[in-house]
């Protein structure tokens, strides 16, 4: 039984209102403290959706804690990649690995800010000054919460967002900077894969040693 004009008009009606509200018809599986946002633009299908660092990287739209454009390797797109130039710096919603180029020094934390202090730094897609303006703002525990995750490390995977840091600045657009030194481990508490080698000579020399006694 076919539908009626009324049936039809429903139908239509009930899928425009859809593409009104957003361009999310069915609510992805977002994880704790980041709810899904409804855009009404994906932030993919606008110009400033570019990667700096990887201007060939795959845009995917992520809708859970915002209206967010992430960026893939193409060659190995379950690969975010980094596209600040600023090694230092994470955009909201986005996360990175932070490490020191010489792998056999660890990171010291000396600060780390998430929320925002310029109107030039992770520009939203979007481009509305609105996400912007608020530049005196930053979340208190940041540096406590950046020391615990990386200081001492060889590289860490910091997220940045609400979830971790709080909202200090509702409404806005807010990025993570770290800055951090690269330094010789500590020897006494250096992970144990600094300390192994030295381990195993000394084992093999105090075994020699002892039976040479």
């Amino acid at each position: 039984m076919g539908r009626t004009s009324w049936q039809w008009i429903s139908v239509l009606t009930t899928i425009a209102i859809g593409i009104c509200a957003g361009v999310v018809l069915e609510e992805p599986d977002c994880p704790p403290g980041l709810p899904f946002v409804n855009c009404t633009l994906s932030p993919c299908d606008v110009d400033a959706a570019v990667c700096e660092a990887f201007p060939d990287a795959l845009c995917r739209a992520d809708y859970c804690g915002g209206c967010v454009a992430k960026f893939y390797d193409r060659h190995d797109d379950g690969t975010e990649v980094h596209c600040e130039l600023d090694v230092g710096i994470i955009c909201e919603n986005k996360n990175t690995t932070l490490s020191c180029v010489d792998n056999s020094h660890v990171m010291t934390v000396v600060s780390a800010m998430y929320g925002r202090q310029s109107d030039q730094v992770c520009r939203h897609p979007y481009g509305q000054e609105k996400l912007h303006n608020d530049t005196n703002c930053s979340a208190k525990n940041a540096t406590e919460i950046v020391t615990g995750l990386c200081d001492g490390q060889y590289s860490c995977h910091p997220t940045a967002n609400n979830a971790v840091f709080g909202d200090p600045c509702y409404g806005t657009y807010k990025y993570l900077e770290v800055d951090f030194t690269c330094d010789l481990p500590d020897a006494a508490n250096a992970p144990i894969s600094v300390l192994g080698p030295f381990i195993v000579v000394f084992a093999v020399c105090l075994s020699l040693h002892v039976s040479l006694v």
